[in-house]
């Protein structure tokens, strides 16, 4: 999925290893950015943890995706805080359209095995379905000189949607995936172990050929372990619905949600996190009203969304654009809008260096977070740490991460401290991985 994402103009997607994505817009991007939000048919695949995406854990079948919409620059008027640099929705194609049996598997240099299962039938004469399988995997990742840096890997998944639709006014969806990389061939001592699962369901109502409504929630579970580093086990649960009418010259949008998600983050190697488990908050109401100046060229859109998050309170995201088409191909725009960014757990929660062996997340005081300035980060390293002052790294990454930070202020207070030698590995990695995009690669389909 983020490699077709390239073809979107605009769209930067930056590759550190076989499974590290960096993906933003407007040119600014890092592998943990955290100003752009994702939608994948309604569901939501930014994280509260730092406010990015974990593209690692993200996968569908490409044959099912029907559109990609690209928004470049701020969209929290209508998509809420994090749309700062842009917003990306992935949509997929309904049950009724992906019928019968499509296989597909592919082979290259870069990626040995890609197989792809999916069956779509019909329940009766207004209820369609279909399941799919998915199993693939990835290459070791190259240093130039020809050190292996990162392992290779295998991941699977397999989801279902159920369509029903009455052709007059009124169509219902549930659809949901499961997904992990555990247990596999490819299993790893040191591999980063993901799993989770999803469902959603979807209510649409036309009500008169004018206006329609349509209520929405989904249930995400998470888990992400980083041998020796980090784990975080997530569960969100989102509740949303919008109307939407035309009077006149007026096209009006109206709509609310809300988000609640609950996380358990146990003390690492680096940090750790006070409160250990946190239950976070949004809810929030938007309007926006599209006005025809000139109907089909000129248009005057207003809009504004009222936010309410757990860390930073309310906020309030607006837009005011204008819109000239000359011609069907063509479009002239201009705007001003306001979005933010607003905290989330890394920001808030993070406290100071590794915690000594035996103690609780709980024995930390507030006081002791990283707070948003200049600072040194106190860690300690190798076998000092088994005197109790921390733990002792599992691998050269840890130790010169550590290494790299021990001692030293950086300008950017603590996230920068971790930033900055993963930054670096980064753009190394990009210098030096192999996988240019050359490489032979078959793909073969079969379609009944």
């Amino acid at each position: 999925m983020p490699d077709a994402l390239r073809l979107a103009t605009g769209v930067h997607v930056g590759q550190s290893s076989a499974r590290s994505w960096a993906i933003s817009t407007r040119g600014f991007n890092v592998l943990a950015d955290n100003k752009i939000s994702v939608v994948l048919d309604g569901r939501s695949l930014f994280t509260p943890f730092f406010s990015g995406v974990q593209w690692d854990a993200q996968s569908t079948m490409m044959e099912d995706i029907d559109r990609i919409e690209v928004v470049r620059g701020p969209a929290g008027s209508l998509w809420g805080a994090f749309a700062v640099n842009g917003f990306i929705q992935i949509v997929t194609k309904p049950a009724w359209e992906t019928q019968g049996l499509l296989a597909a598997a592919a082979t290259g240099s870069e990626d040995p095995i890609s197989i792809s299962v999916r069956y779509g039938g019909e329940i009766s004469q207004d209820v369609y379905y279909r399941a799919y399988v998915k199993y693939f995997q990835t290459e070791w990742t190259y240093q130039s000189n020809g050190t292996q840096t990162f392992p290779n890997t295998d991941f699977l998944q397999s989801g279902f949607r159920l369509d029903s639709k009455r052709v007059s006014d009124t169509t219902v969806t549930l659809q949901g995936d499961v997904y992990t990389n555990k247990g596999l061939p490819l299993n790893q001592l040191l591999q980063t172990d993901i799993s989770g699962w999803n469902i959603l369901g979807r209510w649409y109502r036309v009500l008169t050929s004018d206006s329609n409504v349509q209520g929405e929630g989904y249930f995400d579970q998470t888990s992400h372990d980083i041998a020796s580093s980090f784990t975080e086990d997530r569960r969100t649960f989102s509740l949303s619905g919008k109307y939407h009418v035309q009077m006149d010259r007026h096209d009006l949008l109206v709509g609310a949600d809300g988000v609640t998600s609950s996380d358990n983050i146990p003390p690492v190697s680096i940090l750790l996190f006070e409160p250990p488990q946190r239950r976070t908050n949004t809810v929030s109401a938007y309007v926006q009203d599209t006005f025809a100046l000139v109907p089909q060229r000129v248009s005057l859109t207003g809009g504004v969304k009222a936010e309410h998050n757990s860390f930073s309170g309310y906020e309030v995201q607006s837009t005011i654009r204008a819109a000239w088409t000359p011609s069907t191909r063509t479009t002239i725009w201009s705007a001003i809008s306001r979005a933010v960014r607003t905290p989330v757990r890394i920001d808030q929660d993070a406290a100071r260096g590794a915690p000594p062996r035996g103690a609780r997340a709980g024995d930390y005081s507030r006081d002791q977070r990283f707070p948003l300035r200049p600072q040194c980060l106190p860690l300690a390293v190798g076998p000092a740490a088994r005197g109790g002052r921390g733990i002792p790294p599992v691998s050269s990454r840890d130790a010169a991460l550590q290494s790299h930070a021990r001692g030293r202020c950086l300008r950017h207070g603590w996230l920068g401290q971790l930033r900055q030698p993963l930054l670096r590995d980064q753009r190394r990695d990009e210098r030096q991985h192999s996988r240019s995009g050359v490489g032979s690669r078959v793909r073969a389909h079969f379609r009944r």
